[in-house]
């Protein structure tokens, strides 16, 4: 593990693309981060540099869930619960569940958040990354809606993200020159706001890495990395890499050469980025620079 990655306790997507495909030696793109997180196995974050604002929240068993007493209204009324008679005094829980018997309770402070929080996947921050993992793949666009809110979680804090809503001023014209300015009011987020980045906490980018290199090992085969070279097989793999760029007379430091690769590639029916192209080229030299010592 370099240094740099070990100072760094956040990377952008594309750093931690990058990452992963030099740790399982294959390319990596941020289209199957998206997807690994959808499919739960990463978690991704986002960096409030702006800041945020939210209502925050602890997670509780139902025993700490908040809880309220209403009466049963009558039948002709909304809310009517018809297993219960009318007038019953009905126990409700009115904290937020999120399954396996587990419940948010939410403060009404809205206060403002910031620096790096994990997306949760359970409310409108999972459609926002189900949306950008299909605008890279050419699928459809998502038309779903989640009206509890995008929610956020650093440590034991939970954040359910909100949005300002400012109806303006008005203007009294029997006894004000200048309008009244309404106070703002709060709803839940639809959509992670434009002005944080999305990237992966380094702890969590090497925690699914051990989980790709335990899956291996138990003979079910990892999604991304199956088996990882060795060294020697590595720099063996890279000098006939070289031997075969002299013999086709390839001169891989020549500029431009690493989009005709990527042009050949797609001639074959296959995908590189450039990027990756031009990382082998390196090695490659590097591998040659080792051996001709």
């Amino acid at each position: 593990m370099s240094k740099f990655f070990q100072s760094k306790k956040f990377l952008t997507l594309q750093e931690a693309a990058t990452h992963l495909s030099m740790k399982l030696e294959e390319e990596v793109l941020i289209s199957d981060i998206y997807r690994a997180a959808l499919q739960g196995q990463i978690t991704i974050s986002a960096d409030f540099i702006n800041k945020g604002r939210g209502c925050l929240g602890k997670i509780v068993d139902e025993s700490g869930a908040k809880r309220t007493i209403r009466i049963n209204p009558p039948a002709t009324e909304l809310g009517h619960f018809p297993n219960m008679p009318e007038g019953a005094e009905i126990n409700m829980i009115t904290s937020l569940p999120i399954g396996d018997g587990r419940f948010i309770n939410f403060d009404e402070k809205v206060v403002a958040i910031e620096g790096v929080w994990d997306l949760m996947m359970i409310g409108s921050e999972r459609f926002d990354i189900d949306q950008a993992y299909q605008m890279m793949t050419g699928g459809p666009p998502i038309e779903l809606v989640n009206f509890s809110g995008c929610f956020l979680q650093r440590g034991d804090d939970v954040c359910r993200l909100m949005t300002a809503v400012d109806w303006g001023g008005e203007l009294n014209l029997l006894t004000d020159r200048q309008p009244k300015q309404k106070p703002l009011e709060y709803v839940y987020a639809g959509e992670l706001p434009g002005n944080c980045v999305w990237g992966i906490r380094t702890e969590a980018l090497t925690e699914y890495l051990a989980m790709l290199s335990k899956t291996s090992k138990t003979g079910h085969p990892a999604e991304l990395g199956e088996k990882s070279l060795s060294s020697k097989e590595r720099y063996s793999l890279l000098i006939l890499l070289a031997a075969v760029c002299k013999i086709a007379k390839l001169d891989y430091d020549q500029r431009g050469i690493a989009g005709a690769v990527v042009k050949a590639a797609e001639e074959l029916g296959v995908s590189i980025t450039d990027d990756t192209v031009r990382k082998y080229f390196k090695e490659i030299r590097e591998a040659v620079a080792i051996r001709s010592k």
